[in-house]
């Protein structure tokens, strides 16, 4: 059973909502979710994923900010090591260790693991990081991608908007650059780079 037909069964026994494009032109939805974007879904109101990776370490890299009625959560889910996992000597032996726990991660679905981390920070963190990003969010269009710029390496950024009846997903390529690649919309990048800023500022 092909991508295309899976989608179509499980929709039609009613098990998943459709991925949807939430803007006009926003272009064609191409990343499967996993079983934590449906948990998120089922068990949230709304919920903003930031996923960024590149070609050395394409696993999942999430910073989340989920809303339940008036209550806000920031979760991650990552690699918990960062440069640690490999190329560190530590004492007794951890470095083994670490190299053990990061196979597990890369063999796990990305699901309510023990690497699904809640982040512990302040409401006010928390209420002006989703404030800001749900004024934006909503308005990104898929953008070009790779074959639009001539950096073959270049970091990998994907925002994730979902609700109880859809799972929305824009993926953006080398987000820090405006005139480099071809074809993008430089308002929509400025968007996208907003949205990644403030991400960033609060995780």
């Amino acid at each position: 059973m092909n991508k295309a037909t899976r989608l179509i069964v499980l929709i039609g026994l009613k098990l998943i909502p459709i991925l949807a494009i939430c803007q006009k032109n926003a272009g064609i939805v191409t990343e499967d979710p996993t079983p934590l974007h449906f948990f998120l879904q089922k068990n949230f109101d709304t919920t903003f994923i930031y996923n960024s990776y590149s070609s050395w370490f394409p696993f999942a890299n999430y910073k989340i900010i989920a809303r339940k009625k008036e209550q806000i959560f920031f979760f991650t889910y990552r690699q918990p090591y960062g440069k640690y996992a490999g190329g560190y000597s530590f004492p007794g032996g951890l470095e083994q260790r670490f190299m053990e726990e990061v196979r597990i991660f890369k063999s796990s679905n990305v699901d309510t693991n023990r690497f699904f981390l809640p982040i512990d920070t302040r409401n006010d963190i928390k209420q002006n990081a989703w404030q800001s990003i749900n004024k934006i969010i909503w308005n990104l269009r898929q953008d070009p991608g790779k074959s639009s710029c001539s950096i073959d390496d270049a970091e990998q950024s994907d925002f994730f908007s979902i609700t109880p009846d859809k799972i929305c997903y824009y993926s953006y390529y080398y987000i820090e650059d405006i005139n480099g690649c071809k074809n993008r919309d430089s308002l929509n990048l400025k968007n996208a780079q907003r949205t990644k800023d403030i991400f960033d500022r609060s995780f």
